[in-house]
């Protein structure tokens, strides 16, 4: 299945955060594929999966805030 750039920024609004949310959540898709005893017969393809469920909207995230290391004067 082919997932057009325009219809990603549509539904997501930044293609490039859109890409990296879609590759999280096919990590996590695989992951549990795996837990579970790998992928059944015909299943789609984790990343396939998880373009659909981004531009459906079923998936969701949030920004975490990482502290800045703190540099001194000696470095």
């Amino acid at each position: 299945m082919i997932f057009p750039v325009d219809e990603v920024v549509k539904s997501f609004g930044n293609k490039y955060e859109a890409i990296i949310v879609a590759s999280r959540e096919a990590r996590r898709i695989n992951a549990l594929r795996m837990a579970a005893g790998g992928a059944p017969e015909g299943a789609v393809k984790p990343t396939v999966e998880a373009l659909k469920r981004l531009m459906a909207q079923e998936v969701k995230w949030r920004y975490v805030e990482r502290p800045q290391p703190a540099f001194t004067e000696a470095e």
